[in-house]
């Protein structure tokens, strides 16, 4: 995936376009300046808008990835003490077969 080369506008191969132009204003004025066509206009406001979507996302994912390294010793724990019980199950059980087993002969 990252060997093929990128779309000129590929928001990843872009800069922060945010950090670069802090206002509408400032954008506007770069593009008046170095004479951008819509079109590429248009592409670049979408490729920032994808930025601030990834970001987003970014932050969401960790966010939810703290959040679990924060559960996870209790996560741990109860899986252990299920395991436990389903060990013990498992032994009732065979005991029980193993009594039928003889009740049965």
């Amino acid at each position: 995936m990252y060997a093929q080369p990128f779309d000129e506008f590929d928001p990843r191969a872009l800069p922060n376009l945010d950090a670069r132009f802090k206002t509408e204003a400032e954008f506007m004025a770069w593009v008046e300046d170095n004479n951008i066509p819509p079109e590429t206009v248009a592409r670049i406001a979408a490729a920032a808008q994808e930025q601030r979507t990834n970001a987003r996302a970014i932050a969401e994912d960790s966010s939810a990835v703290s959040k679990l390294e924060q559960d996870l010793p209790e996560l741990v724990a109860w899986a252990k003490r299920e395991a436990l019980l389903l060990q013990r199950a498992l032994s009732k059980l065979r005991e029980l077969r193993e009594d039928a087993r003889c009740g049965s002969a």
